[in-house]
């Protein structure tokens, strides 16, 4: 169970880091389709604040005590930069949960943390396949 707790919290400190660097970024974007990119980027940020705060729920539910380390990230003055160093945190983002979701599979005690990491675990592909296209 420490384990999970412990990939949960970095997940959650994760999407703190996502969602502040989806907001960096959207605010350093240039070029043509600055504002139509920068627009969908801020999406991204706000779908990882609610992530934030469902694991939040979720961890506080079952007893764990919060704790967010914010990793470090790199902000470039470069689009395509950004753009594939977010594609490569929604896929590192995508990995953990997909872990999380194998930890809990045939315990049905975590099943609610399950079905939490698989339904966020849903929007993270999704983000990563619309940054794919861009």
């Amino acid at each position: 169970m420490e384990d999970l707790n412990s990939l949960l919290l970095k997940a959650l400190s994760d999407e703190w880091q996502a969602a502040l660097q989806y907001f960096v970024h959207a605010s350093q974007m240039r070029g043509l389709h600055r504002d139509e990119i920068s627009n969908h980027l801020k999406e991204h940020a706000e779908d990882e604040i609610r992530h934030a705060d469902r694991l939040v729920a979720h961890l506080c539910s079952h007893g764990v005590k919060i704790t967010v380390e914010m990793p470090d990230f790199e902000v470039s003055s470069d689009t395509v930069e950004m753009l594939s160093q977010d594609l490569l945190d929604e896929g590192e983002a995508i990995d953990i949960y997909a872990q999380i979701a194998e930890m809990c599979e045939g315990d049905s005690s975590l099943m609610d943390t399950k079905m939490l990491v698989e339904d966020i675990l849903v929007d993270e592909v999704e983000h990563q396949d619309e940054l794919a296209a861009m």
